[in-house]
C-alpha cells in the first residue's frame, strides 16, 4: 500500500525510519524530497549536496522598518545526525532498486531493518563489480559441448555486474518482458523468495530491457560472446547481430541453433539407454567405481534435460534399482553385497550414494588389477620397491634405498641437485664406497655382475609371490566376512558352470570360515613383518 500523509511524516521522523526532526523534514521537502518516492531521483552525490545545504543553509533577507534597507542574516543549521544521513543515503539507493524492478514503496519495505539488509547485499554486489575482471567466459572448443558452454557462459554473466549495478545475466534471461505485479517480499527482507532469495535474483528476473542503459549492458554481453566463439563454426551464427552489438540476440541464436530441444532429446535418450541397457559383469578391466560413475553422470544429464524438455527423472529407489539390474557378476562377494543392498530398505536401497559407497569396496576387478601391478592398495605392500616389512608397519628400509629414502643408484646431475642435503650426503658416501668395487668410470649397477642381477631377480620374484599370497588371503578373508554377516539370508548364488543352486551354509560354519581366513591372513602378515 502507498504511503498515506500520516505515514509520510512517520517515515521521515520516526526512529524506525529516517529519525529526522520536524524542522529538518520541512527543509528536506524544500530541497525536493517531500515523499519517500522522491528519494529515487538522487544518487549518492546528489544526497551529499542536500546534506551540505542543510548544514549550511543560505542567508535570508530580513526587512527593517518602513523604508529601511534589509539585511542578510544567518539561518541556524538544520539538525542532521550521521545516523539520519546514512539512512537517507541507503533509502535513496533502495528506492532506485525498487523502481528498477517495478516494486512500489510502502511502510513495510522502507523500514530501517529492511534497508540495512539491502545495504549488506548491495555492497557485496558493488564489490563484485569492482573485481569482476577475473571472471572470464570459457572458450568454446571442439571438446566443449555447446550446451555445456552456454551453461558456463550464463554462470559467468551472473558474476559480471553491468552499468546498472545488476548481473549481466538479466540480458539473456528466457523471458524479456516481466509481470507487472511483483512477488511478495520475505518478512523484513528487501527481496522475494521466488527469484532465489536475494536482491540480485530479483534484479536478474525483473530489470527492464527498455531502460536507456540496457543497450550498454547488451553490447557488453555481445563482446563477451564474440571473444569466446571467435574462430569457431558458431561465429557465423552471431554475424547478423554484430553491427548493432545485440548480445541477447546472439545468445538466443546460438541456443536455438546449437542447443535446441533436439539436442536435449538426444542426451535424454543416451542417458536412459545407459541406465537401462549398460551392463557390468566384472570380467573386463572396467571397475565397479567406473561403472557406477556412469550411472551417476546419466542421472545428472537427466536432471539437466528436465530443465528444457519433459523428462521423468528417476527417484533414489529407481536409481538403485537400475544399478543393481546392471550388475551381472557371478562373484560371491558381489552377490552378497547386492543382497545386503536389496534388504536395507531404510538406507542403501533408497539412497544411491550410500549404495555406491558400500559396493565400491568389494570390486573384484580392482583386486585383479592389483595382482597385475596396475593399482595399489593401502596395505603398503610394494613388490616393485621390495619393502613388504616397511609397508606392513616395520621399520626396515626398502632394499636399494638409503636411510634418508634416496635411491642408491646413479642420478643425473639435474636430478641430483634437486635432492635434499641429507640425501646428497648419503648418496655421495655410497658412491665413494662402491667406486672401488664397481671400477673406475663405471656407474653403480652397471658393472655387469651376473650374480647381482640374479640376486635382484630372485628378490623381486620372492616379493611378487609374497604379494600375491597376501592379496589372495585378503580377498578370502573379505569374502568369508561378508558371508558371515549375511548368514541367515536366504541367498542362493549361482556359480558359473554349475547346474544346481548352492544351498546356504549355517551361520556357525560361515563364522568359523571367516575366523580361519582372518587367522590365515594375520599369520601371513606377521611372517611378512619379520622378513
Amino acid at each position: 500500500m502507498p504511503f498515506t500523509p500520516a505515514e509520510i511524516v512517520l517515515f521521515f521522523e520516526d526512529q524506525a525510519y529516517m529519525a529526522l526532526s520536524n524542522r529538518t523534514t520541512t527543509a528536506l521537502a524544500a530541497e525536493g524530497i517531500a515523499v519517500p518516492d522522491d528519494l529515487s531521483e538522487y544518487d549518492k552525490e546528489g544526497m551529499g549536496n542536500i546534506y551540505r545545504n542543510l548544514r549550511k543553509p543560505a542567508k535570508v533577507l530580513r526587512t527593517g522598518a518602513a523604508g529601511a534597507r534589509g539585511e542578510l542574516q544567518e539561518v541556524q543549521a538544520y539538525e542532521l545526525s550521521a545516523k539520519s544521513q546514512i539512512r537517507l543515503t541507503i533509502g535513496a539507493t533502495i528506492a532506485k532498486f525498487y523502481e528498477d524492478i517495478g516494486r512500489s514503496l510502502d511502510p513495510d519495505n522502507m523500514k530501517w531493518t529492511v534497508l540495512k539488509r539491502f545495504d549488506e547485499q548491495h555492497k557485496a554486489l558493488l564489490a563484485r563489480k569492482a573485481g569482476d575482471s577475473t571472471y572470464v567466459p570459457p572458450k568454446l572448443t571442439k571438446t566443449f559441448s555447446t550446451y555445456k558452454w552456454l551453461e558456463s557462459f550464463v554462470l559467468c554473466l551472473r558474476q559480471k555486474v553491468g552499468v546498472r549495478n545488476c548481473p549481466l545475466e538479466y540480458v539473456v534471461r528466457e523471458i524479456a518482458l516481466v509481470n507487472a505485479a511483483c512477488p511478495p517480499l520475505e518478512p523484513n527482507e528487501p527481496h522475494s523468495l521466488v527469484h532465489g532469495g536475494s536482491i540480485e535474483g530479483d534484479m536478474i528476473a525483473r530489470m527492464s530491457h527498455t531502460h536507456p542503459l540496457y543497450k550498454v549492458d547488451n553490447g557488453a554481453v555481445f563482446e563477451l560472446i564474440e571473444n569466446t566463439v571467435r574462430g569457431t563454426a558458431i561465429a557465423a551464427s552471431i554475424a547478423p547481430f554484430r553491427r548493432v552489438r545485440d548480445g541477447r540476440g546472439a545468445f538466443m541464436a546460438i541456443q536455438a541453433q546449437h542447443a535446441g530441444k533436439d539436442v536435449w532429446d538426444k542426451l535424454h535418450k543416451e542417458a536412459e539407454s545407459m541406465l537401462q541397457t549398460h551392463k557390468w559383469s566384472g570380467t573386463a578391466n572396467v571397475t565397479m567405481a567406473q561403472h557406477m560413475g556412469k550411472h551417476r553422470q546419466a542421472f545428472i544429464t537427466l536432471t539437466e534435460c528436465a530443465e528444457h524438455i519433459p523428462v521423468d527423472v528417476p527417484n533414489e529407489r529407481a536409481r538403485v534399482t537400475y544399478l543393481m539390474e546392471s550388475i551381472n557378476s557371478v562373484d560371491p562377494t558381489v552377490l552378497a553385497a547386492l543382497a545386503a543392498v536389496r534388504q536395507d530398505e531404510l538406507g542403501k536401497r533408497v539412497n544411491f550414494e550410500s549404495a555406491f559407497a558400500y559396493l565400491v569396496v568389494i570390486c573384484p576387478v580392482e583386486a585383479k588389477l592389483a595382482k597385475k601391478g596396475k593399482v595399489t592398495f593401502q596395505a603398503g605392500i610394494s613388490g616393485a620397491e621390495g619393502s613388504t616389512a616397511a609397508g606392513l608397519g616395520g621399520d626396515a628400509k626398502k632394499p636399494g634405498f638409503g636411510n634418508s629414502g634416496v635411491a642408491l643408484r646413479y642420478h643425473k646431475h639435474k636430478d641430483f641437485i634437486k635432492l635434499p642435503k641429507n640425501q646428497k650426503d648419503e648418496l655421495t658416501t655410497w658412491q665413494k664406497a662402491n667406486a672401488a668395487k664397481n671400477g673406475a668410470g663405471k656407474r653403480p649397477g652397471q658393472q655387469g655382475n651376473s650374480k647381482t642381477t640374479k640376486k635382484y631377480k630372485s628378490m623381486v620374484s620372492a616379493l611378487e609371490t609374497k604379494q600375491n599370497e597376501v592379496l589372495a588371503a585378503m580377498a578370502e578373508a573379505q569374502q568369508a566376512g561378508i558371508a558371515a554377516m549375511m548368514a541367515g539370508t536366504p541367498l542362493v548364488s549361482q556359480i558359473a558352470g554349475a547346474n544346481a543352486a548352492q544351498q546356504p551354509l549355517s551361520k556357525d560354519v560361515l563364522v568359523e570360515r571367516a575366523q580361519v581366513a582372518a587367522l590365515k591372513l594375520q599369520g601371513i602378515l606377521k611372517a611378512a613383518k619379520k622378513t
